[in-house]
């Protein structure tokens, strides 16, 4: 799938993107991943994102962002997928930034609950 600001990424990136707190745009006819600004919007996506990840992989490392990342980027195929050099940076850049956000396990507590 083609998305603004990241190109064409594979599903597991595009995951691994809503498990960071990524969603789709609020504009009309623009396909692309914004990350999200109130906390339900960000729940959600990674809500959505976990719920994939374990759909697609059958491993469940809850909403963890920290630990499905280093999974994908060790097992194959998975590491193939995820790690997609045309796409790689601009999704690597994203989770990074969010594995760093001070805000993240409250993030991950809140959807924990849900």
């Amino acid at each position: 799938m083609t998305v603004g600001g990241f190109g064409q990424i594979m599903p597991l990136q595009g995951d691994m993107l809503f498990l960071a707190g990524y969603g789709p745009s609020n504009e009309l006819g623009n396909r692309s991943l914004v990350l999200q600004k109130g906390d339900d919007e960000i729940v959600a996506a990674i809500t959505r994102g976990a719920s994939n990840l374990r759909k697609i992989t059958g491993k469940d490392f809850g909403v963890s962002l920290s630990a499905w990342h280093d999974f994908l980027k060790s097992n194959e195929p998975f590491r193939t997928e995820y790690m997609r050099s045309s796409t790689w940076e601009g999704v690597e850049r994203a989770v990074k930034a969010e594995l760093q956000n001070p805000e993240r396990g409250r993030l991950e507590a809140l959807a924990d609950q849900t």
